[in-house]
Formats: structure tokens, C-alpha cells, sequence
């Protein structure tokens, strides 16, 4: 192998490198988004539920679904850490 061959095979390789990486922190950021999206799916489903039962109780009902995405997410990993 010249020098140029060894400078082209080193480029190729970091660039394969920077490519795997940029691709784990797109998954890991497409992961979280997803999570969000899909515990705020559960709330919206949780509080439709809620206008199918009688009215006395839906106050009460909709209570649980009040939570944003974030809090419950530091609950989550503070019980995670236990």
C-alpha cells in the first residue's frame, strides 16, 4: 500500500466510524421521542376513557392523566435507581 491508498483507507474508515455513531445517536433520539410519543398516546387514550364513565366519577379519572412526560419520566428513573 502507497501513502495515498493508506490516507484514502484511514479516511473511509473514520468516515464509517462517524456514520456508525451519527446513526446510534439518531436511533437513541428517535427512542426517546417515541417513548414520549407513546405515553402521551396513553394519556389521551386514558382521558377519552374517562368521558365514557359516569360524570361523578370523571373528575377523579381524569386526575390520573394530568402528569406531563417529563415528570413522569423523573419519577420513573428515580424508582429505576432504587
Amino acid at each position: 500500500m502507497n501513502n495515498t491508498d493508506t490516507q484514502l483507507y484511514q479516511t473511509r474508515r473514520i468516515t464509517v466510524r462517524l456514520a456508525i455513531l451519527s446513526l446510534g445517536l439518531l436511533i437513541l433520539s428517535l427512542n426517546a421521542c417515541s417513548n414520549e410519543a407513546i405515553y402521551q398516546s396513553i394519556q389521551q387514550n386514558g382521558l377519552r376513557a374517562c368521558e365514557e364513565i359516569p360524570i361523578a366519577q370523571q373528575a377523579s379519572c381524569r386526575a390520573q392523566y394530568q402528569k406531563d412526560y417529563a415528570t413522569y419520566k423523573r419519577e420513573r428513573d428515580s424508582l429505576e435507581e432504587k
